[in-house]
This record gives C-alpha cells, structure tokens and sequence, in this order.
C-alpha cells in the first residue's frame, strides 16, 4: 500500500524537475559580479542574456501554473542565499536575502550535489520540499533550486 508522504514525492519530484526545465540553459556563477539582495551582495547567478537574482519571473510563473512554491538560490560563501522566490513571509513580502545554511538538513546533501525532500516550515507555513543542487558546466554547486507544497492545502 502507498502512503500519503510517497504519493507527496513523487509529486513534488515531479514539479521539482518541471522547475529545472523552466530554468535557463547553461547558467553560470560570475563571482566578478555583485547583485545586492535585500542588503547582501551575491554573486550573479544566470547566463550571458539573464541574471537571475532578484528577477523572480520564473518562480512567479511555476506558481502560477503549478500551485507550488518555487526558489532559487545561488552558493554564496558558506550558504545558499534565495535570490529569486515566489515564497513570502507573513507580511507578504517575498523572502528574498534569507539564507540556507549548514545548520539545515538539505545543506550537506546540497554540496555533495544531491537532492533533498523533507519537510520544512517556512513563514509560518509547513511545506513537503525539495531541494536540489544547481551545477556549472564544470559540476560546482552553484546554486540550489527549491520546489515546496504547502501541505495544509493537500489534505
């Protein structure tokens, strides 16, 4: 018998490699390059044509058409900072600048260039997520792309 958190993974695989596909062909990091995000420089994240920090079309669209929750982070010194997101916090302001850290689950797994599903409360709100390590031509960790279902709404 399937139970419910399989059903959830495999739904939220799903969605999370329907994010990846939305994402532009051959991102790069220029460290050369500074965006400031709410406060913090971070790197440029993005390709010749496209920086993706604080442009936050692609997660605003995969929201749109999938109901998920959507980021995407780039590796900055020892965190991955969200730079472009349709997550908000509780006063409806996105949560841009805010940090993925060592101290959280999906860190490691991250690093290694691995995928991680767990659940996570952000803001309020429990969501079954998915994180996933975002790559250069060369395999660095970059970046993360991040995919949450908010699973008040799937009961």
């Amino acid at each position: 018998m399937t139970n419910a958190f399989s059903l959830s993974s495999g739904r939220i695989g799903r969605l999370a490699s329907a994010l990846r596909e939305a994402m532009p062909q051959s991102i790069g990091l220029d460290p050369t390059r500074t965006i400031e995000v709410v406060g913090r420089p971070t790197p440029v994240l993005g390709n010749a044509s496209t920086a993706l920090n604080l442009d936050c079309s692609i997660p605003d669209e995969f929201t749109k058409q999938t109901g998920a929750t959507a980021t995407i982070f780039v590796k900055h010194d020892k965190e991955f900072v969200r730079i472009s997101t349709s997550v908000k916090k509780q006063n409806g302001e996105r949560a841009l600048g805010t940090t993925l850290n060592h101290a959280h689950p999906a860190y490691a797994r991250l690093l290694a260039g691995q995928s991680y599903i767990g659940y996570a409360t952000l803001f309020g709100t429990q969501y079954l997520t998915q994180y996933d390590a975002l790559t250069d031509a060369t395999g660095r960790v970059i970046g993360a792309l991040y995919v949450g279902i908010d699973v008040s709404r799937e009961k």
